[in-house]
């Protein structure tokens, strides 16, 4: 009898416990159901997060580099307007300097035909004067040759006005011809800085662009390491902006450079004071 019920207690025994076995194997697996979904939610978010960062970390230096372009442009076209403004007056200064090489010929040809009819003049005076001379001799009176005379002398001041007034002419065009050889200098260095900020700006911009590309491409899949996207992000946007402050800065002083050398030729320097500011850039 007492065999019995201890029989029938370990088997109870053995059945409770194997049913507490069972119920503690269940609540493992829930436990780790549970846990791997929450492993699972756990990296979409991150993943989510990191998504949102590159995104917005792509907009920023493509917001950058647009403003740059933006940039570039509006200096290249202040520049294209100055070179523009440059060859305006280039044209003008050639303008000008072929209608004074035209009025310089002609006024050398009437110097000509002044000097002939001054020679003309003092050989019918010097004729004059001789037969005056042989009258007075026969005679033994004094011609009248005061009106003559008188002639004679104004026509050399006339002729001596005229020579002054070639001398004048003389002088404005070699000061219109250094103006013009200025002229020309600005417009070579206007095209040459031209030249060289747009090809620089090009080389520049494309940089930008192959490292935005490879700093992009070097951002893998999600892993435990990356931890501080955020803190790189903010050391890497200042660097960003302190290059772009200093292209700007560099690129402003150029164009400061190149309108005063436009303005020379706007102001009332002299022809020394312009090669002075030439030889100084």
């Amino acid at each position: 009898m007492h065999r019995k019920l201890l029989v029938d207690l370990q088997q109870q025994h053995q059945m409770e416990v194997a049913a507490l076995l069972q119920e503690k194997d269940q609540l493992l697996q829930e436990e780790t159901a549970a846990t791997m979904a929450a492993i699972v939610a756990m990296r979409r978010a991150h993943k989510q997060e990191l998504e949102k960062s590159r995104q917005s970390q792509h907009i920023r230096q493509s917001a950058d580099i647009g403003q740059l372009h933006i940039e570039y442009e509006k200096e290249i076209q202040l520049l294209h307007k100055e070179l523009e403004v440059l060859s305006v007056q280039h044209t003008q200064k050639c303008l000008e300097n072929s209608q004074l090489s035209h009025e310089l010929q002609s006024e050398r040809t009437c110097l000509m035909q002044h000097r002939q009819e001054k020679q003309e003049l003092m050989k019918k005076q010097r004729e004059t004067d001789a037969m005056s001379q042989l009258q007075f001799s026969m005679n033994g009176k004094q011609p009248h040759v005061v009106a003559q005379t008188t002639d004679f002398y104004e026509m050399e001041v006339i002729l001596r006005a005229r020579e002054a007034e070639m001398q004048f002419l003389r002088q404005e065009a070699s000061s219109l011809k250094e103006e013009l050889k200025i002229a020309r200098m600005d417009k070579i260095y206007a095209q040459n800085k031209l030249k060289t900020l747009y090809t620089s700006s090009q080389e520049e911009l494309q940089q930008d662009v192959n490292k935005h590309n490879a700093e992009h491409f070097k951002m893998g899949p999600w892993s435990a390491k990356r931890d501080t996207p955020g803190k790189s992000l903010k050391d890497s946007t200042p660097n960003t902006s302190s290059a772009a402050f200093q292209k700007k800065t560099q690129k402003s002083s150029l164009t400061r450079q190149i309108r005063a050398r436009s303005k020379s030729l706007k102001d009332g320097l002299s022809v020394q004071e312009r090669l002075k500011l030439f030889e100084s850039f």
